[in-house]
């Protein structure tokens, strides 16, 4: 196991190079980068990839704040690349805006379509996809999350 933290722990810090210097300074070992203020399109994971590297810190995911449910296909292939530059062996998103117990079938009927989508594309990438276990998603609950995962019957969703 790897000790780590989000960058978004630190969205008041705009600089990736304090970021990576936290990094080092605390002996962290790894970062997610969070796709919200740090990392927002792939000439930036470049340079954060690059300053990872140097300081021996590796990345462990890439916060993207995704929607499922958006059916958005170039914002997540763009997350995908910028996920991909930076190294990052999944991506977080989050599934819907509402929590499974007022999830409606058609609601869901779109979420599980969009999952399977962004999926394969993020597949076709190497990724993982990690939808965040929160309040106002769809994974608000183990139950409903091990519903979507045997629905969606990704292999790279986890």
């Amino acid at each position: 196991m790897k000790i780590g933290f989000t960058s978004t722990s630190f969205r008041q810090i705009k600089s990736i190079e304090k970021i990576v210097d936290i990094a080092v300074s605390s002996g962290a070992e790894c970062i997610e980068w969070g796709g919200d203020v740090h990392v927002r399109d792939v000439p930036t994971a470049k340079c954060a990839k690059q300053l990872c590297d140097a300081a021996g810190i590796s990345v462990s995911s890439y916060g993207s704040y995704y929607r499922v449910g958006s059916k958005n296909a170039d914002e997540w292939k763009n997350i995908c690349q910028i996920a991909h530059t930076l190294g990052a062996k999944s991506v977080r998103v989050w599934l819907g805006n509402k929590d499974s117990e007022i999830t409606n079938e058609k609601e869901y009927s779109l979420l599980l379509e969009d999952t399977k989508e962004i999926c394969s594309v993020a597949e076709k990438y190497g990724l993982i996809v990690c939808p965040e276990c929160h309040d106002n998603t769809f994974n608000n609950n183990t139950d409903s999350f091990l519903k979507i995962c045997k629905d969606a019957g990704c292999d790279n969703l986890k």
